[in-house]
């Protein structure tokens, strides 16, 4: 069959419908990520430091502060970041 540009998506889907491998295609399309983290919960760790003006967020897998200059502090908890606690003592 040849394809005209006026066929618009009309061949993709008679491709589809001819192969006896449609339900791979299908499958792979919703298919999800198992390892993908919800962003709810990785959002909820990400803190706002009004000292420094920057979000951050310790990680317990690395113990460490990851800083975030550019993120958007809308909604954040307002917490001191962990080298503003120590230069407040």
């Amino acid at each position: 069959m040849a394809r005209s540009e006026d066929d618009g998506i009309q061949w993709f889907i008679d491709r589809y419908n001819q192969t006896n491998e449609g339900d791979y295609y299908q499958n792979f399309i919703i298919r999800k990520n198992p390892y993908a983290v919800p962003y709810e919960k990785t959002d909820k760790k990400i803190k706002y430091c009004n000292e420094c003006e920057k979000c951050w967020e310790y990680s317990k897998f690395e113990s460490r502060v990851f800083y975030y200059p550019d993120f958007p502090s809308y909604g954040k908890d307002r917490k001191l970041c962990p080298f503003h606690l120590k230069k407040g003592k």
